[in-house]
């Protein structure tokens, strides 16, 4: 369903010039489809969500706003260790 790139790899630097990102400002999970792209949270939540039964359950999740959701998603990834 997903495949991997690398952002710092050739196919990940021209996925993320197809979207108009740059890899200097990215420190998260970046998910491009196409010509959108997600960030943070909102990637896992479209990643989950593509996975089917059971994960997709968690698109519960989505209700709670997007900041609260990021911080939260930053916290976690300072933390994790």
């Amino acid at each position: 369903v997903f495949q991997f790139a690398s952002i710092q790899g050739e196919t990940g630097r021209a996925l993320l010039d197809k979207a108009g990102l740059s890899v200097a400002g990215l420190q998260t999970l970046l998910l491009v489809d196409g010509a959108r792209s997600w960030q943070h949270t909102s990637a896992i939540f479209r990643v989950l969500h593509g996975l089917g039964w059971p994960w997709r359950a968690a698109w519960v999740g989505w209700v709670v706003p997007s900041p609260v959701r990021d911080a939260a998603y930053r916290w976690v990834a300072r933390n994790r260790y």
